[in-house]
């Protein structure tokens, strides 16, 4: 695959944070943003939580970068006395560092850096559809980058004045898609556990096929709170044989390669940055038309989309997929073509030049 070559010459110094001690779609995308920043040859340096999850996949997958963390010593609390603790962190590291741009993919930190007063531009990630309380805080941002057209068009209804831009969400592409040769085809769903992706959907869905005699085999992976509930449905449908509950996927690429089908039964979504990985490996998408994916699944010639918690229509679109392997051979193929143009590292690095250059421009 061809390399893309930055032309942007400048030295820029940046500065990105992410706070919180878990890990999910915002912290992948704030590592996924680590390797065009390099690419665009800035000078950067990271703001993280010590001994959180991010700080830990940074250890261990940008060991070069360890000298550029530093740690966050405010708490995300909006009220005088921390407010002051958080002002007073931004100028120390303001006059330390000197950035001359401020990533924040967390809304209450565009808030922090903004009211420091220091002179860096400050760029704010739209990851989602914000709420009020939280509009009030990234509004602060020079620019906003939202993650899709679903965020963007959200985020002019709330912010008229705010300079918007889109930057779709991207993923390093991989060049090996060889896969795995499964004798009875395997479905596969990593996430968050949380009440919106609707994981009981999806083992219902799972439990249609079995009773019209449909062989697969599903794996359900990730961690969060509605553990123990997607348990108990894989419990009442009888799909102790079919369905495996695992935590967190370690190796992506072995856990992509190793699936025929991504399935996708979220309420809402602002993207779904696994969408695009599972695509980029070469496996076909099922997904519920939950916003951000619209977007990514233009037609059904790259995947299939059924309606918001319709587990019969989300049955049938598996089966079509189970049972016709051409179809999934070509949707495999488009797939990938499609996440090669669109959200390739090269696609975002001309984005995030164009917003560098241009920032100073505006407020």
């Amino acid at each position: 695959m061809k390399v893309y070559k930055s032309e942007f010459k400048n030295k820029t110094k940046v500065l990105m944070s992410v706070s919180g001690m878990g890990f999910g779609g915002t912290k992948q995308v704030f590592l996924n943003y680590i390797n065009i920043i390099e690419k665009m040859g800035c000078d950067l340096t990271l703001l993280v939580r010590k001994n959180s999850a991010t700080h830990k996949k940074l250890i261990e997958g940008f060991p070069h970068l360890i000298n550029k963390i530093i740690f966050i010593k405010y708490f995300r609390i909006d009220l005088p006395f921390f407010r002051n603790i958080a002002i007073s962190e931004y100028k120390k590291i303001y006059n330390k560092h000197k950035p001359d741009i401020i990533i924040c993919h967390k809304s209450i930190d565009v808030y922090f850096s903004k009211i420091s007063q220091i002179p860096s531009k400050i760029i704010g990630i739209a990851h989602g559809f914000i709420s009020k309380k939280f509009m009030y805080y990234i509004k602060n941002a020079d620019t906003i980058i939202a993650v899709s057209k679903t965020v963007s068009n959200y985020l002019k209804v709330y912010l008229p004045k705010s300079r918007i831009e889109l930057l779709y969400n991207f993923i390093p592409i991989s060049s090996n898609t060889k896969k795995k040769n499964n004798i009875i085809p395997l479905i596969g769903t990593m996430c968050v556990f949380r009440r919106k992706k609707n994981i009981p959907m999806l083992i219902k869905a799972a439990y249609l096929l079995k009773r019209r005699g449909i062989k697969f085999n599903l794996i359900i992976a990730g961690g969060g709170r509605q553990r123990i509930n997607i348990f108990f449905h894989i419990l009442l449908y009888g799909l102790t044989k079919e369905v495996k509950l695992k935590g967190w996927i370690k190796n992506k690429k072995e856990f992509f390669s190793g699936i025929d089908i991504f399935a996708v039964t979220s309420n809402t979504e602002s993207f779904n940055v696994s969408i695009i990985e599972s695509m980029s490996y070469g496996v076909p998408v099922i997904s519920t038309k939950c916003g951000g994916p619209n977007e990514i699944i233009e037609n059904e010639n790259i995947g299939l989309l059924t309606n918001i918690g319709d587990a019969l229509k989300f049955s049938y679109g598996l089966e079509k997929l189970l049972c016709d392997e051409k179809y999934r051979e070509n949707l495999s193929n488009n797939a990938r073509l499609h996440v090669v143009k669109n959200y390739s590292e090269e696609y975002a690095i001309k984005c995030l030049e164009s917003i560098f250059i241009n920032i100073d421009k505006f407020k």
